[in-house]
């Protein structure tokens, strides 16, 4: 075989194309209302999480794409599912754990193998990652339900031998077999490729864009729970947990006591790995609270009724979001667990057993029992010492106060000269000024700060708010806090300008601490300004007609 002389993704190769779902933009919405990741001593990620993934956003989806690929693509052995047409080889089939792709091009393509020319039109499916049942519900399934949906019974589905052949005992092979079934594709339509061949492909056909940069495509994931419900009996069990109990990673170094905590809850706790994959769905279409280790079983959340309530859990050095996406595109409320992890220096430190620490399950469960309480009245959710958004609104104002931004068109007393990210509050108060913008919506009024404690002692600055001469909210910062306040009313009727007084009295200078020369009383750092609507939040005139 020749060498590919460039690497090209799976949606550039296409000679034909079919859009069956558009690009879509759609706000992801905050979701996360409990945490502990702070407290036992994983607060970066923390700040990581409450200033990226927490936060509500606005997330963009690529088109969902059938498209065919050029006569004679090749599909490579050696259970690898590479293939490569003409003088390139598709990104998308190769891991990207994968170091040295060229030579190990070589070396699969070298291998003495027999090619098989496959004849009639076949949709790729398989690639690595099938034998991850995670990755197989979330990534590769979908592959195939998205094409038999717009057309059924016109491809045979290529999937590996090894994955596809049911042994004579209940295996893996059996339920990936059943999922594939209860979307309409029986094993008949399979072409079971062979490790020991490579396959030349008259007509194949591929499927693109079920994950983005943002997650899984939403409406991939309706998709596929509206065909489960049409087939499928939600199960009676309104709360579910998955353990991994017969997995070697990220257990439970403290299972037995776990396990308990949640029967007392009133969780159904079921050996999910053995189940059928109509009985996996049917826990998760009648689930109405989840509690899971983040791991293979928590994918089955695409089929899951949206407000669902799931508690995850992880050990400290598990930094994955996979699942968060799947939680706030179902509308659900989020419980993020962390242990301390019981490392021994062998294998990975984040795939390690971990400590869950109970009372936090028994605080988790709490919140989210009370869940749309903590938005009832602002549209807001409060979360370890920030406050987020529950939904993106209308965006109608962003002063940036670092040194390229706009905030020197706003402020007026109190301030230092801008830095790159950030400008200084100086002093006990620090004052602005903008326009009040128009709004059919409530206004919130979103701050990214961070405060100055060098000082042990020091556990925290406090920052209130002042607008128009109504205080309108406040909080104690203690490192990267995003503090946002619903404008009430009463400082936005007959003004047309927002006057604004932070107030932050513990303002102490660097040197006056003993941390070097800087003699500005510093409080805290302003890093952004948001002005957002929110629509369909009653204002305080319509909460007073309540």
């Amino acid at each position: 075989m020749a060498t590919p002389k460039s690497l090209t993704r799976l949606a550039d190769s296409f000679v034909a194309q079919e859009t069956l779902v558009q690009p879509i933009e759609t706000v992801l919405p905050a979701s996360v209302v409990f945490t502990n990741a702070g407290r036992i001593g994983f607060d970066a990620f923390e700040r990581k999480m409450l200033n990226t993934t927490y936060r509500s956003r606005l997330a963009a989806f690529d088109p969902v794409v059938l498209g065919r690929l050029p006569r004679g693509t090749t599909m490579l052995g050696g259970d690898s599912y590479w293939i490569w047409h003409e003088d390139c080889l598709v990104s998308d089939q190769i891991n990207p754990l994968t170091s040295d792709r060229l030579q190990s091009f070589e070396a699969l393509s070298s291998m003495p193998f027999k090619t098989e020319t496959i004849e009639e039109p076949c949709l790729l499916v398989a690639r690595y990652g099938d034998v991850t049942w995670g990755h197989w519900v979330g990534e590769i399934l979908p592959r195939a339900v998205m094409a038999e949906r717009a057309h059924p019974g016109r491809f045979r589905f290529v999937l590996g031998q090894s994955i596809t052949t049911a042994p004579e005992t209940r295996g893996y092979a059996t339920v990936i077999l059943e999922s594939l079934a209860a979307f309409g594709i029986g094993e008949e339509r399979i072409l079971k490729v062979r490790p020991d061949r490579h396959y030349r492909f008259k007509s194949l056909h591929a499927v693109s864009g079920i994950w983005s940069i943002a997650g899984m495509n939403p409406i991939v994931m309706d998709a596929m729970r509206e065909a489960m419900r049409k087939s499928v009996r939600p199960a009676k069990h309104q709360r579910i947990a998955i353990l991994r109990r017969n997995n070697h990673t990220r257990g439970f170094h403290n299972g037995e006591a776990v396990h308990a905590l949640l029967a007392e809850s009133g969780f159904h706790v079921p050996t999910i790995e053995t189940l059928p994959f109509r009985e996996q769905v049917s826990l998760f279409l009648g689930a109405e609270m989840v509690f899971g280790v983040q791991g293979s079983g928590l994918i089955n959340l695409i089929f899951a009724p949206q407000g669902v309530r799931v508690i995850s859990m992880a050990p400290a050095a598990w930094q994955d979001s996979y699942f968060h996406p799947l939680i706030q595109a179902r509308d659900g409320w989020h419980a993020d667990l962390r242990g301390p992890t019981l490392w021994t220096g062998e294998g990975l430190q984040r795939d390690a057993p971990f400590l869950a620490i109970e009372p936090d399950i028994t605080a988790a469960i709490t919140h989210l029992e009370q869940a749309p309480a903590v938005v009832a009245r602002s549209g807001v959710i409060e979360l370890a010492g920030s406050t987020l958004p529950r939904r993106l609104g209308s965006q109608l104002k962003e002063v940036a106060f670092g040194a390229a931004g706009n905030a020197s068109d706003y402020t007026q007393f109190g301030w230092s000269h801008p830095e790159q990210t950030h400008t200084w509050a100086v002093g006990p108060f620090s004052t602005m000024r903008l326009m009040t913008p128009q709004s059919h919506g409530q206004i919130v009024l979103e701050l990214d700060v961070v405060a100055l404690v060098l000082d042990r002692g020091l556990i925290g600055r406090p920052l209130d708010v002042v607008v128009n001469g109504v205080p309108v909210g406040g909080t104690v910062v203690d490192s990267f806090t995003t503090l946002a306040v619903v404008l009430p009313h009463a400082c936005l009727a007959r003004h047309d300008r927002l006057d604004i007084v932070f107030i932050h009295p513990v303002c102490l200078s660097p040197r006056r601490t003993g941390h070097g020369d800087d003699d500005r009383d510093t409080a805290i750092s302003f890093l952004a300004l948001r002005l957002m609507a929110i629509e369909g939040l009653p204002n305080s005139e319509q909460k007073a007609a309540a």
